[in-house]
């Protein structure tokens, strides 16, 4: 109570303030990371002609006006205020958190109607055109994997020179970290009221893992084809230099007596040479992300949580 006035409920949701003061922050500079990292991807591929540039602009056309339709701003707008005032009107899962939010409806305040007609509302937008985001890149990501690529499996990435497709990673998973925070601010509300457990939490947690994995990580398996292809006809290429190579380095120094000292000669640093390209081919990895990294979505998800 404060003056003899009971507390507003949304004051004590969790879910409230991680929203606004944790979530948003990190959603703002997610938007910002995953505009840069997918430009830089874009870029080098470009530069570095990995597809055809002919191909690559229809595909970014399409995307660009995806991207920049009206007509989707619109309805995420529209769908965006319709959750919000569900929400209001306790319709659904609750006014504030995530899945649950607060279990008891506050009374018609100034702050509810604000917060179910504008806060709310804005929260909900702009995560969904973010969701919007990531899934045209998605897009552009399954339809650029479907070109004839310039792919070779020596390529010191160890992702046949793909790997600048996975760098909006570092974008997605400061979104999975503040959808996290959200979520966190709802469950600690909903154990305060004694509705849930810590124990509870963890089937929801390895689905929240699962899930982030899936969207995150699951387009760029797109290009597995391409790099096993790439793996394979560059290591059966190398089998075959490093055969010829090493029939004409016996020839010369292991076989009639040679004139030529060994000392100084390239002929060493070019066998060398062969053997690292070689050893690059061998550990070409089948996606153009390296698998240790997706424990980092695991983090994501779960810092948030250490608090509970």
């Amino acid at each position: 109570f404060v003056r003899g006035l009971p507390l507003e409920p949304l004051v004590t949701d969790l879910s409230v303030h991680a929203r606004f003061l944790v979530a948003l922050p990190l959603l703002l500079l997610s938007t910002q990371l995953l505009e840069r990292q997918c430009g830089g991807a874009i870029a080098t591929a470009y530069a570095a002609r990995l597809a055809e540039p002919r191909e690559l602009d229809g595909i970014l056309d399409r995307a660009e006006k995806l991207r920049d339709s009206g007509w989707v701003e619109l309805a995420l707008a529209l769908g965006a205020l319709t959750i919000g005032q569900l929400g209001q009107w306790g319709i659904g899962a609750g006014p504030t958190g995530l899945f649950h939010g607060i279990s008891r409806h506050p009374d018609w305040s100034v702050m509810r109607v604000w917060y179910g007609t504008v806060s709310f509302p804005l929260w909900q937008f702009l995560s969904a055109r973010w969701l919007w985001r990531w899934i045209i890149w998605t897009y552009v990501l399954v339809r650029v994997s479907r070109t004839p690529l310039a792919a070779t499996a020596a390529h010191p990435d160890h992702a046949a020179g793909l790997g600048c497709f996975a760098w909006p990673l570092a974008g997605y998973l400061w979104y999975v970290g503040a959808f996290s925070s959200v979520f966190a601010g709802a469950a600690a509300t909903q154990m305060i009221d004694h509705d849930i457990t810590v124990a509870g939490l963890a089937p929801i947690a390895a689905i929240l893992i699962v899930a982030a994995i899936l969207v995150g990580y699951g387009p760029l398996l797109a290009f597995t084809p391409k790099l096993y292809a790439a793996k394979r006809s560059d290591l059966a290429r190398y089998t075959l230099l490093g055969f010829e190579y090493m029939r004409d380095f016996n020839a010369k120094w292991l076989g009639a007596p040679r004139e030529e000292k060994l000392l100084g000669t390239p002929d060493i640093q070019s066998l060398n040479d062969i053997g690292a390209a070689f050893q690059m081919v061998l550990t070409t990895r089948l996606t153009v992300f390296a698998p240790a990294r997706m424990k980092m979505v695991v983090v994501a998800v779960l810092l948030p949580m250490l608090p509970l």
